[in-house]
């Protein structure tokens, strides 16, 4: 790999083209130390005069690389899945928006590793990297003394030491935030295409992988969210107020919401509303902590169940019988296994 290509699209200067290639690389020589390398020559190359610490190296190539796998693109293999990904036929604004987005993702983790030369100790700006495995949730309390409330199967990644004009962290899949108020420093949320920037406020986001939209829920003070993949279009919550984003289309909406039942993962409890099996599963296998396998009938047989209702920290027994009062299925929990067989 040219390093001058790379030091291009690190500093989001490269074309569609260039940023392809650069792209594709990156995700072919996901397992390889060349990654980590380059990086960290980049960077001790530019006006910085320090070599990217390993850990710095791997956070730029982690959120790099967990964004690559969410697109498509020409010729490319996920090596670090060792999973081909599927071909789709993108129009070309689409690959655009991919790549724009992807290279924003790399400029924000140059951010964090930027924070250094206001520092005199190099070493006090590490990675933090907070993670729940399914069936765990637990809160945080980070240096600014504002609270994240991490749901099961979530992370979320930052610098050990904020910059001295902004707060910014890296979530995958929900988390609520209780901000502490800093006018100086606003307190800046990555997701998907998404990036929500508030001052002191309490808002809650759910951004999982396998999810088809990211829903962001204000409930004191006001965010601004900015949609990373169209430059210009952002929008402003006011408490009460939910901003939905559907990953396939790029539409958003703003709506009201119900703030019981949104933040009901905090207390133990958990929602369905108009679920799919689909959806069910998905949630529980999260909340509890294991996976389904359907061994009699087949998963779209529950596109259409629509199936509403709620649970207060009951055991996953208890919620499947629940459920298969009213859907008529059967269940055999065996060790993280839970088989299901449809009526």
């Amino acid at each position: 790999m040219d390093i001058q290509l790379l030091e291009k699209f690190l500093k989001g200067e490269c074309d569609e083209q260039q940023a392809e290639k650069v792209l594709n690389w990156i995700g072919k020589q996901a397992q390889s130390k060349e990654v980590d390398v380059l990086f960290r020559q980049v960077w001790s190359d530019s006006e910085n005069k320090r070599r990217l610490t390993q850990s710095e190296s791997k956070l730029l190539k982690h959120a790099i690389l967990n964004k690559i796998k969410k697109f498509d693109l020409p010729g490319y293999k996920h090596e670090l899945t060792r999973q081909k990904v599927r071909n789709i036929n993108q129009s070309p604004a689409l690959k655009i928006a991919s790549i724009v987005i992807l290279i924003a993702v790399a400029g924000a983790v140059l951010f964090f590793t930027s924070t250094v030369r206001k520092t005199k100790e190099p070493s006090v700006t590490e990675v933090v990297i907070k993670e729940n495995p399914a069936g765990i949730k637990r809160s945080y309390l980070l240096r600014d003394s504002s609270h994240v409330f991490l749901n099961s199967a979530s992370k979320i990644f930052y610098p050990n030491q904020f910059s001295s004009d902004k707060r910014e962290i890296f979530l995958e899949g929900e988390a609520y935030f209780e901000v502490k108020e800093n006018t100086k420093k606003p307190f800046v949320v990555l997701t998907e295409n998404l990036k929500t920037t508030a001052l002191g406020t309490a808002f809650n986001i759910c951004s999982y992988d396998d999810n088809q939209k990211i829903v962001i829920s204000l409930t004191k003070g006001k965010v601004k969210v900015e949609n990373l993949s169209i430059p210009g279009e952002q929008f402003f919550l006011h408490p009460g107020e939910q901003l939905v984003y559907f990953k396939n289309t790029g539409e958003t909406h703003k709506k009201d919401f119900s703030e019981k039942n949104t933040l009901a993962w905090m207390n133990g409890t958990i929602c369905f509303k108009n679920a799919s099996l689909s959806t069910i599963i998905k949630k529980l296998e999260r909340w509890y902590g294991l996976r389904f396998e359907i061994i009699r009938g087949r998963l779209e047989q529950g596109d259409n169940w629509n199936y509403s209702g709620t649970f207060t920290r009951e055991s996953l027994d208890n919620v499947l019988k629940g459920i298969g009062y009213v859907k008529e299925f059967d269940f055999k929990i065996e060790d993280k296994v839970v088989k299901l067989k449809l009526k």
